[in-house]
């Protein structure tokens, strides 16, 4: 680690996920995954999570957190980097968070509507309803729900992560691909359970 400090802390937290967000389209996505996650009630409103998040640090949840660390990564960098470099491999990494939320915003929704048409049986709890609640994915009832929480807990992972560390083929066929692919099952799913 830099000058020997092993603080290890990113400008996109653990989640991959930020407040506020300038880009509308983007931020149409975080909504969902903010749900899906139970930060944000069904009308869009903090919840309790929202606390749990911000005592550990999970995200950045203001403008100036998040620069703060991304400005701190960029210093790091240009140790051996160029600025020009740092500065759009970062951005280059932000898109790739960005594609894979809007893989994982439609996966959300779909789950969302099952349990909203009374396809599936929601588990999650009664503030989200009908968004699938991610931190309970350990137990779910249907494959549909364990692809949604592979894809949160895996391939996305892989995405955000990988991408931050300059793996593009990584990033590519073990997360962002295989999002696309999941996204692709469930639609087939989606079909067969309502048919």
């Amino acid at each position: 680690m830099s000058g020997g400090n092993h603080k290890v802390m990113t400008a996109w937290g653990f989640l991959a996920v930020r407040l506020p967000e300038k880009d509308a389209e983007w931020m149409g996505y975080r909504v969902s995954i903010l749900k899906a996650l139970g930060v944000l009630d069904k009308e869009g409103q903090p919840t309790g999570r929202l606390d749990v998040v911000k005592a550990a640090d999970m995200a950045r949840l203001t403008e100036e957190s998040f620069n703060a660390e991304r400005n701190a990564m960029v210093t790091t960098c240009k140790e051996c980097h160029s600025e020009t470099y740092v500065t759009k491999s970062l951005e280059n990494s932000d898109q790739m968070i960005k594609a894979s939320d809007d893989i994982f915003a439609e996966a959300i929704e779909l789950v969302a509507k099952l349990y909203q048409d009374k396809i599936l049986e929601s588990t999650t709890n009664e503030a989200t309803f009908p968004y699938p609640d991610l931190l309970t994915f350990y137990e779910v009832d249907s494959h549909i729900e364990e692809l949604l929480y592979e894809m949160f807990m895996d391939f996305r992972m892989k995405t955000y992560q990988a991408s931050f560390h300059l793996m593009p083929d990584y990033t590519t066929w073990y997360g962002l691909a295989k999002m696309k692919e999941t996204l692709v099952e469930m639609k087939d799913l989606d079909k067969q359970l309502r048919m």
